[in-house]
C-alpha cells in the first residue's frame, strides 16, 4: 500500500454527510429506505452506509445547476 497525502476522508457516514449537505441525517436515511431517485449515491460496506465526498460534491453541483 502506498502512503496517501490526502488529509480528508474518502468516505463519510450519514451524520457527517447530512452535516455537509445541510440536511438532517433522517432525511438521508429516508431517501435510502424509500430508494428515492436523484439522491446522493451510497456505498454499502456490510451493513454500514457511507458516502463518497466526491459523490456529495457532484450531487450538490447537479441539484444546484439543473440542466
Amino acid at each position: 500500500m502506498s502512503k496517501s497525502t490526502r488529509t480528508e476522508p474518502i468516505l463519510v457516514g450519514t451524520k457527517e454527510a447530512a452535516r455537509l449537505l445541510g440536511l438532517s441525517s433522517s432525511t438521508l436515511e429516508k431517501w435510502r429506505f424509500f430508494r428515492v431517485t436523484g439522491t446522493p449515491p451510497v456505498v454499502r460496506i456490510g451493513r454500514a452506509c457511507r458516502y463518497r465526498l466526491d459523490d456529495l460534491r457532484t450531487w450538490v453541483d447537479q441539484v444546484s445547476n439543473p440542466e
